[in-house]
């Protein structure tokens, strides 16, 4: 899982205009099964109590 919090201040410096918090989100939707992701989403919800 990231660290990325959804800020953007990454695509303000990126030179190649690339909008990272979109490309972040379709790589883990292509990379993490849904069983992990399904984890992911409950660790987090449990973390942020």
């Amino acid at each position: 899982m990231t660290k990325c919090i959804g800020c953007g201040k990454c695509e303000r410096h990126c030179p190649q205009h690339i909008e990272i918090r979109r490309e972040l989100k379709n790589a883990e939707k292509a990379l993490l099964p849904a069983p992990v992701k399904l984890i992911f989403t409950v660790a987090n919800r449990i973390a942020n109590l």
